[in-house]
């Protein structure tokens, strides 16, 4: 990735906070929590309530096909496991309906979503 235009942009920044901040963005960047026993993350969307989801997994023994289908807060930096069933994760609306599909039943694979009750 080409970033030389954001050392002309801030000159000044030490190197952390240019890694932590994106380019004219006041936000800091959020590190996200993986669900326990895992070492490894794959987000899949993001809505402007900021609320992110994708795939927790643990990569030795898995990998984002089998992961835990997971929400994420940025703002309370909570991580909850999607209930029921294992499905791949796609994204998020701004209401915070979810996404996805499941393919526990090979060869048909179905579409899933997820929504606040």
């Amino acid at each position: 990735m080409d970033t030389d235009h954001l050392e002309r942009a801030r000159p000044n920044q030490s190197e952390a906070d240019r890694a932590g901040r994106c380019p004219g963005d006041q936000q800091s960047l959020i590190e996200l929590p993986f669900w326990p026993g895992d070492d490894s993350t794959l987000v899949t969307g993001i809505n402007d309530r900021g609320e992110v989801v994708g795939t927790s997994m643990n990569v030795r023994v898995e990998d984002e096909l089998f992961g835990v289908p997971v929400l994420w807060t940025v703002r309370g930096r909570t991580i909850c496991a999607l209930p029921e069933l294992p499905a791949r994760v796609f994204g998020v609306n701004k209401p915070g309906q979810i996404v996805g599909h499941s393919d526990l039943f090979l060869p048909t694979v179905y579409g899933v979503g997820w929504s606040r009750r």
